[in-house]
């Protein structure tokens, strides 16, 4: 059975020359798909980004209707226009859309998105077995030793901070603040952005 693996809330991020040992010197331009389509994507909304933003000269599944050619082809195809391709998956077992999410799956997902051509992961935070810093910090450590190890290493966006956001007690949104910035190189901080629909923005 087909599963959709969502691209990444930054999908689309305009590729920075990097410094040897350097994943991100300076912060990506991004394409933000989940500000307008949530869940809703499909292949041709990021084909048809990366070719009006760019000129032709500069153990998973995919969703083989939304994404008919496959995922080597999508970043193939995103690299090809000079952008780094992300992809979306969630630390829990439930992405926030519904879909499945990578805990306990770590090392064969994260050797999926880099057999396709991966090399941007946002990680959300939905679905975990509770919600305490001590186990998205345990989660999200689980990511940053194998990202740390990779041969391929992927540039590591996590969203685990947003989840602590507007408590009465911000300790743990502060001691999260101290390892996020350890384990990748952009971390979201606060509530998600409003979603809009045609002619709404």
């Amino acid at each position: 059975m087909s599963q959709l693996l969502l691209a990444t809330a930054a999908g689309l991020v305009v590729n920075a020359a990097t410094a040897p040992g350097n994943l991100l010197p300076l912060p990506p331009v991004e394409f933000n798909n989940w500000a307008r389509f949530t869940t809703h994507i499909n292949q041709s909304i990021f084909v048809d980004a990366a070719d009006a933003i760019r000129a032709d000269n500069s153990s998973m599944q995919w969703d083989s209707v939304k994404f008919p050619d496959g995922m080597p082809w999508f970043t193939a195809h995103l690299k090809s226009k000079g952008f780094i391709p992300g992809i979306y998956t969630d630390a829990g077992n439930l992405s926030c859309g519904g879909y499945p999410g990578a805990l306990d799956h770590e090392e064969i997902d994260l050797k999926d998105f880099t057999d396709w051509g991966f090399e941007y992961l946002k990680m959300d935070g939905c679905s975990l077995p509770d919600s305490t810093e001590e186990t998205y910090d345990e989660v999200y450590g689980r990511w940053n030793k194998l990202l740390t190890a990779a041969e391929r290493p992927l540039i590591f966006s996590d969203s685990a901070l947003a989840y602590f956001v507007g408590q009465d007690n911000l300790t743990d949104w502060y001691s999260t603040m101290g390892w996020a910035q350890e384990y990748g190189q952009l971390a979201r901080h606060c509530d998600d952005i409003a979603n809009y629909g045609d002619g709404d923005a």
